[in-house]
């Protein structure tokens, strides 16, 4: 099955690149990965971008009746994803109806008026655009998670989106609870979420963390930092 990768990094996380993409380009069993910078640091206007980039992508991806899948960039693929594809909707997504989009399943060779989905996700864009203060300074307040236009825009095609098993497709838990729940899970996991740049660019709790997930995936994602 052909799909593309998409995901959007503004310059706080660039840094990331080296340590999660190779996952993808191993394991993912994806035809290609497309990375988008952002063209500012400000968290705001970052997760704008990142919508903007989404649409364009999925626009162009209509046409061609092509599949994407969005990630976050700070995820490891552990698994081949094509998976995530199967089934007769349009759109599958892990953790739904949580505002979590890390990893979002977008199919448009199935036949489906991606106007619904289209239509809204520019109104909420435009609407952020014109009203930033809203959303307060930094982007957070007010803020239904970290992609803002996408959930609600996900919202107004609900019965099209395919519920994913959060523990294979999109891992991610509180710290005090990783441990736990990977000796649970870890032989259907397909992809841990690190969820939350703090835990990787904040040294000490990204190392906890990161340790913890090759405790368990040390073959797939590497040794010691």
């Amino acid at each position: 099955m052909s799909f593309d990768i998409v995901t959007t990094v503004s310059e706080d996380f660039v840094s990331g690149l080296d340590l999660f993409v190779p996952s993808w380009a191993r394991y993912s069993g994806a035809d290609s990965i497309r990375i988008h910078l952002a063209r500012t640091s400000n968290w705001y206007e970052g997760i704008i971008e990142r919508n903007v980039n989404l649409y364009k992508e999925l626009l162009e991806a209509s046409i061609t009746g092509r599949r994407v899948l969005s990630l976050d960039l700070d995820v490891f693929v552990l698994e081949n994803l094509e998976g995530g594809f199967d089934g007769d909707h349009p759109i599958a997504v892990a953790r739904w109806p949580e505002p979590n989009m890390g990893v979002a399943f977008f199919d448009t060779s199935i036949e489906f008026d991606w106007s619904r989905f289209f239509d809204p996700l520019i109104e909420k864009i435009t609407e952020r655009c014109r009203n930033p203060k809203v959303w307060g300074t930094n982007g957070r307040k007010g803020r239904l998670g970290d992609s803002p236009c996408w959930f609600e825009a996900l919202r107004s095609v609900a019965p099209m989106i395919r519920k994913l098993d959060p523990n294979v497709w999109n891992f991610c838990s509180a710290p005090q609870d990783t441990e736990r729940l990977l000796t649970k899970h870890r032989e259907k996991v397909k992809v841990l979420h690190l969820k939350g740049r703090g835990n990787w660019t904040t040294e000490e709790r990204f190392r906890r963390r990161l340790q913890t997930f090759r405790k368990f995936f040390s073959e797939k994602i590497g040794g010691a930092r």
